[in-house]
């Protein structure tokens, strides 16, 4: 074994010369290595169960940009401010000591009577033309909330279309962008585990920073906006500080 550090050279050098190797060393191990994530292809996502504020499914990935048209509005649902002795009582539960194996909880959940049927929902989303088809976008908002996370309740969703989720208000916040496939896969997983009511036909969107979070809708050409069926009856409404949207 030959000797990598150079004998004659002072104290402070050899640390930075020594934080070199380790950079380049680092620099010629495979991306995947280095940053904890595959990068063959992605592991199939879990179906979510809400209650454990576990992160979106594997398959999703961070989007570069939101695709509706700026002269196009999502449609908007503001919920009612969380009553003071609802609040009291949930952050009285939350800053309580969990039981063991128990996951602390940061949030609790609310009901959308706006949005508790797909024809509710179908009747808030305007679709407007872009290139290669069409697009519909809805934002809830829930006042004072941390981070929100959307419980879309799914009829069917085409393979083709596509999903994205964001934090309209967070500037360059994350969207994430998940197939119209990936969430009846996940859809599909529960029912087949034997769970055949509305919580296993329940897709949780991500969790992201912020009391608003917008649901865009891509449609491909060719597939018409009544072939995307879901509702929105509830969401989770975060009140302690998390790791939403980083």
């Amino acid at each position: 074994m030959f000797d990598i550090f150079p004998r004659s050279i002072t104290p402070g050098l050899t640390a930075r010369w020594c934080l070199a190797v380790v950079a380049a060393l680092l620099a010629a191990l495979p991306a995947g290595i280095v940053t904890g994530q595959e990068t063959g292809s992605a592991a199939p996502p879990v179906a979510q169960a809400e209650g454990k504020f576990a992160p979106g499914p594997a398959i999703e990935q961070p989007q570069p940009q939101r695709r509706l048209p700026a002269s196009q509005r999502p449609a908007r649902i503001v919920l009612d401010p969380v009553e003071p002795e609802l609040f009291a009582r949930e952050m009285a539960a939350m800053l309580s000591r969990p039981a063991p194996g128990v996951p602390m909880k940061i949030g609790f959940g609310r009901e959308v009577e706006q949005l508790k049927s797909s024809s509710q929902t179908a009747g808030q989303l305007t679709w407007v033309a872009v290139d290669g088809g069409r697009i519909a976008a809805i934002t809830l908002v829930s006042p004072a909330a941390t981070g929100l996370r959307l419980g879309l309740l799914i009829d069917t969703v085409p393979d083709a279309a596509l999903l994205r989720f964001y934090a309209p208000k967070e500037e360059g916040a994350k969207v994430v962008e998940v197939t119209g496939r990936t969430v009846m896969e996940t859809v599909a997983r529960n029912i087949e585990a034997g769970d055949h009511s509305e919580a296993g036909r329940t897709y949780w969107s991500p969790m992201l920073t912020g009391e608003e979070l917008t649901v865009e809708i891509e449609l491909p050409a060719g597939v018409a906006p009544d072939e995307m069926r879901f509702a929105i009856p509830q969401i989770t409404h975060i009140l302690l500080g998390s790791s939403a949207g980083k």
